[in-house]
């Protein structure tokens, strides 16, 4: 039987096609790079994700959400669509 952690890591790295996902277990929490596989750029990388987000059928589902969210602001910001205060 798959760990929570096991479960959301497979939901987590299909969820953003056409990048690459991977999903790293720490102590007590997790990281999640999503990067373009063709060459190895990494287009956001969030460390500390504690694992009780994984609690709840639907956390796996609200950390890919927030990881989409942020995911879209860098992109805008690094178009220069944003500006820094």
């Amino acid at each position: 039987m798959p760990t929570r952690f096991e479960a959301a890591r497979t939901l987590i790295e299909s969820s953003f096609t056409p990048l690459d996902c991977k999903c790293t277990l720490e102590r007590d929490s997790f990281s999640v790079r999503i990067y373009d596989a063709t060459d190895d750029m990494t287009h956001l990388v969030v460390t500390g994700i504690p694992l009780f987000k994984l609690d709840t059928p639907s956390g796996a589902q609200q950390v890919v959400d927030e990881i989409r969210a942020e995911l879209a602001m860098t992109r805008l910001s690094s178009a220069g669509a944003l500006s820094s205060f």
